[in-house]
C-alpha cells in the first residue's frame, strides 16, 4: 500500500467468452460477458493485495464452442471480490455462452448471456452477438460470408461465426478483464 493511502475504490472485471464458431448451416453463439463487481476498501490496516486480471476466451473454431473468459480479482486477507468470466454454452454449441458471475462487492453484476446463432431452418444464418460489458459492446455475429467483429470492450463477448452451404466463418474472442483501483488519502 502507497504512503498515504487510506482508502480504495475497486472496480473488477472478469474477461469474457469467446464466440462459438459456425459451420454444417449452423452458426455459432456469442461468447457471454464476464462478471463485474466494485467495492469502496478502508486499507489502513492492510498492506498489500493479490489481484488477479482475467484473461479473454479464445475464439472456437468450425463447429466448436468458444473459450471462458478467465477470473479476476481481489484479495487483501480481509476483502474478496471474485468475478467469473463469461461461460462456454452448456447445451448446445449455437446457444449463447452464459454470463460469469460476482461476488464480495458492495455492488455485484452477473455477465450477460450472448446471443444464440441461427441454423438453416431458421434462414439465419447470423452468428450471435457477443455481450456487452460494463466497459464496452461485444462483437458482432458473423454474416453470410463475413467473419465476426472483435469485441470492442474489457471483459465483453466475441462474436459467434457464420456457416452457410457448407462453408463457415470464423468467431472472435472475447475481451480481457480488468481491475482499476482508485486510492483515496
Amino acid at each position: 500500500r502507497p504512503s498515504g493511502v487510506k482508502k480504495v475504490f475497486v472496480r473488477v472485471l472478469a474477461g469474457g467468452g469467446g464466440g462459438c464458431g459456425g459451420g454444417s448451416d449452423q452458426s455459432g453463439g456469442g461468447g457471454g460477458a464476464g462478471g463485474y463487481s466494485e467495492k469502496f476498501i478502508d486499507v489502513t490496516s492492510i498492506a498489500s493485495s493479490t489481484v488477479t486480471v482475467g484473461a479473454a476466451g479464445s475464439a472456437g473454431g468450425d463447429n466448436t464452442a468458444g473459450g471462458s473468459g478467465g477470473t479476476s480479482s481481489w484479495a487483501d486477507g480481509t476483502n474478496t471480490i471474485t468475478c467469473g468470466g463469461g461461460n462456454v454454452a452448456t447445451i448446445e454449441r449455437r446457444g449463447g455462452q452464459q454470463g460469469g458471475s460476482a461476488t464480495g462487492g458492495d455492488v455485484n453484476i452477473a455477465g450477460g448471456d450472448g446471443v444464440a446463432g441461427g441454423d438453416l431452418n431458421s434462414y439465419n444464418f447470423r452468428g450471435g452477438t457477443g455481450a456487452s460489458s460494463p466497459l464496452g459492446g461485444g462483437g458482432g455475429g458473423g454474416a453470410n460470408s463475413y467473419s465476426a467483429t472483435n469485441a470492442r470492450g474489457y471483459g465483453s463477448g466475441g462474436g459467434g461465426g457464420t456457416g452457410e452451404d457448407g462453408f463457415s466463418y470464423g468467431s472472435t474472442a472475447g475481451a480481457p478483464g480488468i481491475v482499476i483501483v482508485w486510492e483515496y488519502k
